[in-house]
């Protein structure tokens, strides 16, 4: 059976869905010459995840947002962020500031290691599994309780079957 056929009767017939995650990986890999990292795959995912893009939204406006127009960084209009002073800026000198971004990005994270997930649950890491099969079960709270770095609260797990 040619790849196509067997794709299109995959997502059009057999495929079960308790998200997006299967049509979005399959985009991410038609769309870019068959494959893809798994942190490209993953942007992919969060960008068609509602409640991440709302909940950055949020973070964005509120906060960052806020400290970047008050130190006169950033300017707000309409909905849109613009860097002020962006195009007195040459290519070398925004390679340049980029490149320190991630330094400082870098820095940052290994300063505070697994502590800058505090007060925030990231999706590898969610507390309700859906459709989890007895086999698995035992891993995943191992995985939970003592390997994710967020719960270390005790939080309960919850299982739909």
């Amino acid at each position: 059976m040619h790849k196509y056929h067997v794709l299109f009767e995959y997502l059009s017939k057999r495929m079960r869905m308790s998200h997006v995650y299967q049509p979005v990986m399959i985009m991410k890999l038609l769309s870019n010459d068959g494959k893809a990292k798994a942190d490209e795959i993953a942007l992919d995912l969060v960008q068609n995840d509602l409640s991440q893009l709302e909940y950055y939204t949020e973070r964005v406006n509120q906060m960052v947002g806020k400290v970047l127009r008050n130190n006169q960084i950033v300017a707000k209009a309409e909905g849109v962020y613009q860097l002020i002073g962006f195009d007195e800026l040459s290519d070398d000198e925004r390679q340049k500031l980029i490149d320190l971004c991630a330094i400082k990005i870098n820095e940052y994270k290994e300063k505070r290691g697994m502590m800058i997930w505090d007060g925030k649950l990231p999706s590898f890491c969610s507390l309700t599994l859906f459709q989890t099969t007895h086999k698995y079960k035992n891993l995943i709270i191992h995985f939970i309780t003592r390997v994710c770095p967020v719960n270390n609260q005790g939080l309960p797990i919850k299982f739909i079957h």
